[in-house]
């Protein structure tokens, strides 16, 4: 769920208490009675939509209730305040339940309004918001972003197999990665190469520098200075600058590949970049927002440099971005059934769900 505001259905609300496991949502099911106190439950829904209610006396705060004009009026008639009496908990089958129980008596009619489906749909938008890439639309153009957060997942770069063969696609790469190919969340071209496949700046794989800084002039887009760097420290820290600043900085990197131009630098954009160019062609790139996260995007459908400058800069809130490389850009993103072939790559960059965090099936 997102900030601000919400409609629930009635009787259901979310609670202020936060559950331990974030797959747990808690919700309220009022039961009405005619004439009758009715009993107040809180409870955790689970992903399989199953909840249950129980029974020993457990330590809580119990939270008044909203009292509807109904609830009033039955109020009235019983003469009955209606406070909460307790709070209990049963444990059955692994799964934990916290349950306000107040005395009530039978009556004649009975409506319960249950948490279930809207714990269900809670549920899957959670699912959703744990996927590493999403679509979002900027000035009419469709870009598939994807987030890396140092945290939680590791990234690599693959320039060639373990024999020295530059991979040049995402099937080899699977390959290569053998069983850490299930945790694979996404994989991008990551850099400029020659026409073998090999980089043509700047590449740091395992703290071993396969490829030098390369600062010299050029033509073409890798040469439009100022030009840049994304790379992760031995320190876990991500950052996305200019060659200049990476070579002053003097940084060990554990990963790092140089691509060219840069497409936002600390805010403003790539001076030699127009507002929208007459050089359309599917592209990616990536920025970072803080040291711990970066964004890699691809377009959908043929854009110019600046429409991606300022997706990163406006929608994105990048400080910083790099552009990798247009026309061959590519992407594997296992969880959306995709994995580019069209094209012999260079360089590539692959995130992986850290161990213990989470596989993904290609």
């Amino acid at each position: 769920m997102t900030g601000g505001a919400e409609a629930h259905p009635r009787g259901l609300r979310p609670s202020a208490w936060r559950a331990p496991n974030p797959a747990l949502i808690l919700f309220e099911v009022t039961i009405e009675l005619d004439q009758s106190v009715s009993p107040l439950w809180h409870g955790h829904a689970f992903a399989n939509g199953s909840y249950h209610f129980g029974g020993r006396r457990a330590r809580a705060q119990a939270q008044p209730k909203h009292r509807t004009a109904g609830d009033q009026a039955d109020q009235a008639r019983d003469g009955r305040c209606r406070e909460h009496r307790g709070l209990g908990m049963r444990h059955s089958q692994g799964m934990s339940v916290l349950a306000r129980r107040r005395p009530w008596r039978a009556s004649r009619r009975v409506a319960l309004v249950s948490g279930v489906l809207a714990a269900g749909l809670v549920m899957r938008a959670g699912a959703e918001a744990k996927q590493a890439c999403v679509r979002r639309t900027f000035e009419g153009s469709t870009f598939t972003v994807c987030t890396f957060e140092a945290r939680g997942s590791e990234l690599r770069l693959a320039p060639w197999t373990r024999t020295g063969k530059p991979l040049r696609g995402f099937a080899a790469l699977a390959s290569e990665l053998g069983d850490d190919a299930r945790r694979v969340e996404f994989a991008m071209n990551a850099g400029m190469f020659d026409a073998d496949g090999a980089p043509i700046g700047l590449l740091v794989a395992g703290g071993i520098a396969l490829h030098a800084v390369n600062t010299d002039d050029g033509s073409g887009n890798f040469y439009l200075k100022p030009n840049g760097v994304l790379s992760v420290d031995r320190d876990g820290g991500v950052r996305v600058e200019s060659t200049a600043a990476y070579a002053t900085r003097r940084s060990e990197s554990t990963w790092a590949t140089q691509s060219g131009p840069m497409l936002v630098v600390d805010g403003a954009l790539h001076p030699a970049i127009t507002h929208d160019g007459v050089s359309r062609t599917i592209r990616n790139g990536v920025g970072t927002r803080d040291s711990h996260a970066a964004v890699f995007v691809i377009s959908e459908a043929p854009v110019s440099f600046g429409r991606l400058a300022r997706l990163f800069r406006d929608e994105l809130h990048c400080e910083n971005a790099l552009y990798l490389d247009g026309a061959v850009s590519s992407a594997w993103i296992p969880s959306a059934g995709r994995r580019d072939s069209s094209h012999a790559l260079g360089p590539m960059v692959v995130v992986l769900a850290r161990q213990g965090a989470g596989t993904s099936d290609d």
